[in-house]
């Protein structure tokens, strides 16, 4: 399968250093830089490797506007791997597994296995779709984890409870298995190009979270979304929104919510129908 490597960047120039050289090695069709109106030195840097491809902005988007650039790429391949700015590659072989991962032609997007700066697993790796109900007892669980996780027959308890909820404290305890999941982090994962183009891309509208509702999308054309242990990156943790990252992520909730549950009852009630509930 041919391959395009789409790295979203705005003010990367620190990541963009680490990350470019190990991308330039592998084997892919394109290597796309989608600048969403940078400042720094990252567009000239981008632009000193005769083999990657730069588009450059004429104004800010926001990450789901920025990857969206793509779509006016050439000759992109059957698949697009997005891969953030700010991440450095740990697996070399990923063209090989993505043959392997996309042999199920329901199979439309894959997951990467993203580590913290420090090498530990991000709980955010993947999960269930967003619901205000769920993700309400997600953080209780989360906080019960956090407390007790020094006491291992406590821990076995909220872990069998939590797993209803979210995936976060299966994954802080080492069970990092290839899945049918619901969402998969956006700072690394692939999409086969014709669903990509089908569902018109991320909503624009969303600059945290988009990867919910873009899974979302997907798995209602009938597609899986699956989560992959064995594409793996290390997140260099770089601030690059300068301090609207915490604003974002409750916007980008809030706009999840209404757009797909619409208003808080409706929401609880719903979430009793879904079955899922335990």
């Amino acid at each position: 399968m041919r391959i395009t490597a789409a790295i979203p960047n705005f003010n990367g120039f620190e990541g963009l250093e680490i990350l470019l050289p190990q991308l330039v090695r592998m084997d892919f069709s394109n290597i796309y830089v989608l600048d969403d109106g940078s400042n720094d030195q990252s567009v000239a840097y981008a632009k000193s490797f005769p083999n990657v491809n730069v588009m450059e902005a004429d104004r800010n988007l926001g990450p789901a506007g920025n990857r969206n650039r793509i779509l006016m790429g050439n000759d992109l391949g059957e698949l697009i791997w997005f891969i953030d700015a700010d991440m450095e590659m740990i697996t070399a072989n990923v063209n090989d597994i993505a043959e392997r991962l996309f042999g199920n032609a329901s199979v439309a997007v894959i997951g990467g296995f993203i580590w913290s700066r420090n090498g530990k697993p991000y709980y955010w790796n993947y999960g269930y779709e967003k619901h205000p109900v769920r993700d309400r007892m997600a953080r209780i669980y989360g906080a019960l984890g956090n407390r007790y996780k020094n006491n291992r027959k406590i821990m076995d308890l909220i872990r069998k409870r939590a797993i209803h909820y979210f995936y976060g404290l299966e994954i802080g305890a080492g069970n990092h298995l290839e899945r049918a999941v619901e969402w998969v982090a956006e700072g690394s994962f692939m999409v086969r190009t014709d669903v990509f183009r089908r569902i018109g891309g991320f909503d624009e509208h969303m600059r945290y979270h988009e990867a919910h509702d873009f899974c979302k999308r997907i798995r209602e054309l009938g597609y899986i979304v699956k989560f992959s242990p064995e594409i793996v990156t290390r997140h260099l943790e770089i601030d690059c929104r300068q301090g609207a990252k915490s604003m974002d992520w409750r916007n980008g909730e809030r706009y999840f919510y209404k757009k797909h549950w619409g208003n808080p009852r409706d929401a609880f009630r719903n979430f009793f129908r879904i079955g899922n509930f335990s």
